[in-house]
C-alpha cells in the first residue's frame, strides 16, 4: 500500500481484483436464464475494462487484440428488444485505443 500524508492509498492492482470480484460476484447473483444477455454483456464490458487497463500499463497491441475479441462477441450477441444497449459499444473504444 502506498501511503501519502495520512491517506493510505491502496494498489491499483488491488483496487483492480477488488472491482473485478464485485462485477463477478453481480454477474453470478442470479442463475435465472431470462438474464443470460446481460450476464454476457457484463462478461464482456469486464473485458474491455481489463483491455483499458493493459493499454494503460503499456501493453497497447494487448489491449487492441481484446478489444477485438470482445468487439466481436458484441456484435454476435446484438441487442435486447428490451434494453437501451451499450452506454460506449466495444467496437467504438476499440476505435478510440486504435486513434
Amino acid at each position: 500500500m502506498v501511503t501519502r500524508s495520512d491517506e493510505r492509498i491502496p494498489a491499483i492492482s488491488t483496487v483492480r481484483e477488488k472491482r473485478s470480484h464485485e462485477c463477478r460476484q453481480l454477474r453470478d447473483a442470479t442463475k435465472d436464464p431470462k438474464f443470460d444477455y446481460f450476464k454476457s454483456h457484463l462478461d464482456l464490458q469486464m473485458q474491455a475494462a481489463s483491455a483499458w487497463v493493459a493499454a494503460s500499463e503499456g501493453k497497447k497491441n494487448e489491449a487492441i487484440e481484446m478489444l477485438r475479441r470482445a468487439a466481436d462477441a458484441e456484435d454476435i450477441l446484438g441487442k435486447h428488444p428490451v434494453s437501451p444497449g451499450a452506454f460506449v459499444p466495444i467496437r467504438e473504444q476499440l476505435g478510440s485505443l486504435l486513434l
